[in-house]
This record gives structure tokens, sequence and C-alpha cells, in this order.
């Protein structure tokens, strides 16, 4: 990320611990305790969420939206990797009216980079596909490898304006 962006401070931060495997009330209140310690960030790059079969949000994190949005912070978060269109959290709150300048959802990139990978979620909440990392990250909900993990740490410095990041909404952006 220091190369994308030299002069930008960067702090990482292991505020979900258990491999990220948390129960939705408390996840609200681990964000929060995460930007309490050194204040709000410009950008904060989240790389959990999940599918609750809700069209308009996750409980567990609406206090910490909406204060995300007052503080005018842009949340980068991970689409997720179950291959599907359902929304995942927060990412999705992207395509939710009022959102789009506090959310940019990040899907990955196929290793060619031409359409978006096979195992990544996607639909129109979705709004960036980026590459994946080379070196796949477990994921807690699955044996297979995930890859959009890797992929949203290095989207954040340059958001939209990355020459391998490829809008939603591309002809194909979706394919193996």
């Amino acid at each position: 990320m220091a190369a994308v962006a030299p002069n930008t401070d960067i702090t990482v931060r292991g505020s979900l611990n258990d491999a990220g495997a948390i129960l939705e009330s408390e996840f609200g209140e681990r964000l929060f305790e995460a930007v309490d310690a050194d204040g709000w960030p410009d950008v904060l790059s989240l790389s959990a969420g999940t599918s609750n079969g809700r069209t308009d949000g996750l409980l567990g994190v609406e206090n910490f939206m909406r204060e995300l949005r007052e503080q005018r912070t842009l949340l980068v978060a991970a689409a997720g990797n179950n291959a599907s269109a359902t929304p995942f959290w927060p990412a999705a709150y992207a395509d939710l009216p009022g959102w789009e300048d506090s959310v940019l959802s990040v899907g990955a990139l196929r290793s060619d980079g031409e359409f978006g990978a096979c195992f990544t979620n996607h639909g129109p909440w979705v709004r960036v596909y980026a590459p994946a990392s080379a070196s796949p990250a477990p994921s807690p909900a699955s044996s297979r490898p995930s890859r959009t993990c890797t992929s949203t740490p290095p989207t954040t410095p340059a958001a939209t304006a990355s020459p391998t990041a490829v809008p939603a909404g591309t002809p194909g952006t979706r394919a193996c």
C-alpha cells in the first residue's frame, strides 16, 4: 500500500480475533473499538462481513455505519467469497440510497484481470473488482481459499483510481 499512497499513515488492527468469527450483535462494538483507539480515519478497510438474508443492512453494525457516514470516513469493504449475489454486509451498503459516498464494495478479479473471480460475491452492490493476492488466505467459513480479503487492502489507497480495478457493471465482470 505504501507504494500506491506513500504519504499515508497506515494502521493495522486485528480487531476481529477467532479468525473473524463474531456474533452480529458484537460486530459493531468491535468496529467502534478499532476507531476509538486513534480516532476516525479517512479510509477504513474491512475484510470481514456476512450475509443475513436482509436487504436493508446488518442490525449489529447499524450504529457504527451511521457514525461512519457522519464522520465522512470511506469504508472499503470486501464483497465476500460465497460466489453469490446475496448482499454481503457491510459491503452491500454501497447499493443503499445515501451510502454511495461512504462505502466502496470490492470483489476479487480473476487472475487474468478480465472478469470477476468465480468465488467472489457479485451483484449490483459490488462497486469495483480488484486483483486478488497471489497467496490466498484461509476463509474460516469455507475450506476454499479466500482472495477477496486480500484484494481489499490493496484497493484501499487508490480506491477506484487504480488502473487494475474494474468498475462493476463492466461487461462480463463475473466469470471463471
